[in-house]
């Protein structure tokens, strides 16, 4: 059962989506961020229709806990992309793709409603390219705070990503400067903030 301020995060999701508004969910750490977005998606899921796909991006040691909570919460077939090459082959042959009645594979569609996978998976090529290719119906990102250089290599690889909206997991949106907060703001609502220099200077 959610606590109360996690219900009031919720709702405040459930807001945030129907106002099409990416946003940064910033709870500090041990408040429950992961169970609010599970809910969330799964509420997305159960009264809106919306069956995914959901890209979750996480740190590695995290994996299995996305994993648990979804699995907690929800119905939702939650996948883990992660491991060597062998095996996320064989995640993509026999969870990712998806086949009909007669076999045939279906490009326009997955075997699955939530991937949870890790930062370092989206470096490496191949696996990069699969997942730019699908078109995800929302984005979390978690440690959000990972993108707080926008010219790093994570901040240009998510941007490639093809999403109708995005929640950003961080509780540490600023660490060190008023920079850190402009790129996670820059990545989720670049058209508004589109400028370090003015926004270093209002702020």
């Amino acid at each position: 059962k959610l606590r109360d301020y996690q219900l009031d995060g919720l709702n405040w999701l459930r807001n945030c989506w129907y106002h099409r508004k990416n946003n940064i969910l910033a709870d500090e750490m041990g408040l429950g961020k992961t169970a609010q977005i599970v809910c969330f998606l799964n509420d997305l899921n159960l009264n809106e229709g919306l069956s995914g796909p959901f890209l979750v991006v996480a740190p590695v040691s995290t994996l299995a806990h996305w994993k648990l909570e979804f699995e907690r919460w929800t119905d939702l077939n939650c996948i883990v992309f992660h491991g060597d090459k062998e095996s996320r082959e064989m995640i993509i042959d026999y969870e990712i793709k998806y086949f009909d009645d007669d076999g045939k594979e279906q490009k326009n569609r997955v075997g699955f409603d939530v991937m949870v996978t890790n930062y370092e998976i989206l470096r490496l090529d191949k696996p990069s390219r699969i997942i730019s290719s699908i078109q995800w119906r929302y984005l979390v990102v978690d440690e959000a705070h990972r993108m707080k250089n926008s010219k790093s290599a994570i901040f240009n690889q998510l941007k490639k990503l093809e999403f109708d909206h995005c929640t950003l997991l961080t509780g540490t949106p600023i660490q060190n400067n008023i920079s850190e907060l402009w790129s996670l703001l820059n990545f989720i609502d670049p058209k508004h903030y589109n400028d370090l220099g003015s926004f270093k200077e209002k702020y």
